[in-house]
């Protein structure tokens, strides 16, 4: 409310009421986003194959040729080779639309704001498609068996990577972990251990030649990593600078061969009425998941009863599991 300025003098004071105007300022307060990584951990082979939303594309899959012991002249055995398809489904959409009436774009002094709220929108599809992606392959369903639970490992069943309820607790040393109390009786370790884990765990499925390895942290994770002795050395990391200079936003580098990112989209459960947090840690490489968002539309439409244009954007998109070998999730909670 604007205040009141009396002005003496002559016969009588005048009061100025209301007759103040508001100013507003044509520079917007700058709105900021997460970083996204979403085609870093993807593949998009499939780019262009479809149209439509509900349209399905079938990917047919290689057969299994075996092999047999030779003996100099025994009859040979043919096979007859069996191959099996799998389908994939463009089933997803996000959109926004919004309307400016004319007498808006008219009376504003702030130019090309509509172009500014289709720029905002577009950065909230694109924020809004990475949370659903993380939830979705955050639950580990879609995972091989054995790059998951307490006991990880195609070969020797040996990692723990814990399970929903009873994530593995993580601490900045040894002997913080044994001091530590873990949540449901679940296994205490360091960030650096848990990464080492799942990165065995990956190595001991098939394939991977020429993929990027990942693992996706959140921020408290890459903080209890920067705080461990043997990451602040750059020495023992065979890097020129040290974790500490690095800039953690979206990625610390490389920790037993795999790209390190990290984001504040991951999904977090509470863990019963504790104030603690359970979080997935996915890993993997970019040949396990791949992402198809070909169909966006943009444009401006006109009505007859407003007088106005209406802004509106449709993105359709899916994600598919091709290779549940390629990838993994762990739970983890911050060490208590």
């Amino acid at each position: 409310m604007a205040n009141s300025i009396t002005i003496t003098g002559g016969k009588g004071d005048f009061r100025l009421k209301s007759y103040i105007p508001q100013i507003y300022s044509p520079k917007l307060r700058e709105k900021f986003w997460y970083n996204t990584i979403l085609r870093k951990i993807t593949n998009s082979e499939f780019k262009g194959q479809f149209k439509n939303k509900g349209d399905t594309i079938i990917v047919r899959c290689m057969p299994d040729i075996g092999t047999s012991r030779y003996v100099d002249g025994m009859k040979l055995k043919y096979q007859k080779p069996e191959s099996y398809d799998i389908q994939f489904k463009i089933d997803k959409g996000l959109y926004y639309a919004f309307v400016v009436s004319d007498v808006q774009k008219a009376f504003s002094d702030i130019p090309n704001w509509a172009e500014k709220w289709t720029d905002d929108g577009g950065k909230q599809l694109a924020q809004d498609w990475e949370t659903w992606f993380f939830k979705d392959i955050g639950s580990g369903t879609k995972a091989d068996a054995a790059n998951i639970g307490r006991t990880a490992g195609a070969i020797s069943a040996s990692y723990d990577l814990g399970v929903t309820g009873t994530p593995v607790s993580l601490y900045k040393s040894d002997a913080a972990a044994a001091a530590g109390t873990a949540y449901n009786s679940g296994d205490k370790t360091t960030p650096m251990e848990l990464i080492t884990r799942v990165a065995a765990t990956l190595d001991e499925q098939k394939g991977g030649a020429g993929a990027s390895k990942f693992v996706i942290v959140p921020v408290w994770m890459t903080q209890v990593l920067q705080n461990s002795e043997v990451f602040q050395s750059a020495d023992k990391m065979g890097d020129d600078v040290s974790i500490l200079r690095k800039d953690a936003v979206t990625s610390i580098g490389k920790v037993a061969g795999l790209d390190v990112y990290v984001s504040n989209l991951l999904p977090k459960t509470q863990l019963g009425a504790t104030t603690r947090y359970e979080y997935p840690i996915i890993f993997g490489d970019n040949s396990a998941i791949t992402f198809a968002d070909e169909v966006s539309i943009t444009e401006v439409l006109r009505d007859k009863s407003v007088v106005g244009d209406f802004h509106r954007s449709l993105q359709i998109a899916d994600w598919m599991v091709r290779y549940p070998e390629r990838f993994g999730v762990a739970f983890v909670t911050k060490g208590a």
